[in-house]
């Protein structure tokens, strides 16, 4: 296994638990890296980002991103050149 350097290592390594139970070169490499409390602030946030992620992903949620453009493409008709439809008639 390769030493933790970076919060991410460690993120991949907390996420992927099922899996690999976190092997103990990993946490040991971990604990060098970080103090106590801080290690156990990001593998909380590391947790509730997977939690986030599980829900999301089971609820078929999109982004927020996603869903707001979703919901301006559906309020506003355009002729995709950016112009609101009008429904007058032209009178030419």
């Amino acid at each position: 296994m390769r030493a933790i350097g970076h919060p991410l290592a460690w993120a991949e390594a907390v996420t992927c638990v099922a899996e690999t139970r976190v092997p103990d070169e990993e946490f040991e490499a971990a604990v060098l890296q970080f103090s106590d409390k801080d290690l156990a602030d990001l593998t909380i946030a590391i947790g509730l980002m997977n939690a986030y992620n599980r829900l999301s992903v089971n609820f078929r949620a999109m982004p927020l991103v996603v869903a707001q453009d979703d919901l301006i493409m559906r309020r506003a008709p355009h002729d995709g050149a950016g112009a609101s439809h009008d429904s007058s008639p032209d009178d030419g």
